[in-house]
């Protein structure tokens, strides 16, 4: 059956009472304040939309903030106000938010970009391009893909394989470990000014400066400099004249 096509718009004297709201085909609502929200086909907010769920589905944008404590967003999402979601937050496809975000927790399955600071109190999670014009500050970070960070990228733990080409300008967390496993096409590679933490295990990072307890440097990395003890280095990775802590007794430079 063919989408139906609709415009909704809410009783006079502002946004729906709460409640379930469910849009189905084109859609296009002044705001959203309901209970749960469900969309699905081509929804068009003006303004701000505040509920406890939304469940959405297709193209949806909106021209306000999205405030939940959980929402799911599968295909294309925009959002030109803040994102501030209590619990999970979870987007399978395309999402842009032209401001900053702050989850619970977040899992990406696509492609997020986000216009300033992306804040998560949990894990944060993706398998594709988180792509943050400010600083990301998560617990666990883990991910698959690439990661694009304007500012620092903040954890208690870091752990990724990267896909194509990445950058941020720092990463601190207690436990970084970077893997650029090969496949078809270029190795992945991140590009990043400074690394701070206790451990790090890296392969395919290009680092100005590392700074950490135990340091493994693995395949295709390039560090300048270090801080901190080299446990062990593979043959093809490079350390720059001006290290501080020379390898272990036997381990070639």
């Amino acid at each position: 059956m063919a989408a139906t096509s609709a415009q909704v718009a809410p009783p006079p004297g502002g946004a729906p009472p709460p409640g379930d709201l469910d849009d189905r085909g084109a859609v296009r609502r002044d705001a959203v304040r309901a209970r749960a929200w469900r969309a699905e086909g081509a929804t068009r907010v003006v303004g701000d939309v505040d509920c406890e769920r939304a469940d959405l589905n297709g193209l949806v944008t909106i021209g306000g903030a999205l405030t939940a404590r959980e929402a799911v967003a599968r295909g294309t999402l925009e959002v030109r106000g803040p994102v501030h979601v209590a619990g999970s937050l979870s987007l399978e496809g395309t999402a842009r938010v032209a401001t900053g975000i702050a989850a619970g927790t977040l899992r990406i399955r696509g492609q997020l970009t986000a216009g300033a600071d992306v804040r998560v109190d949990g894990p944060a999670e993706w398998a594709g391009h988180l792509d943050a014009r400010g600083d990301l500050r998560a617990g666990a970070v883990v991910f698959d893909g690439r990661l694009t960070i304007d500012g620092a990228l903040t954890a208690t733990s870091i752990d990724g394989r990267l896909r194509g080409r990445s950058q941020a300008s720092r990463l601190t967390a207690e436990r970084v470990v970077l893997r650029a496993p090969l496949r078809l096409g270029p190795r992945g590679e991140l590009t990043v000014l400074r690394i701070d933490a206790h451990e790090v295990d890296l392969e395919g990072v290009v680092c100005e400066y590392v700074r950490a307890d135990r340091i493994i440097l693995g395949a295709g990395s390039h560090v300048a400099r270090v801080d901190g003890t080299i446990v062990r280095q593979h043959p093809r990775a490079h350390l720059g004249p001006e290290s501080r802590s020379p390898p272990p007794p036997g381990l070639s430079r």
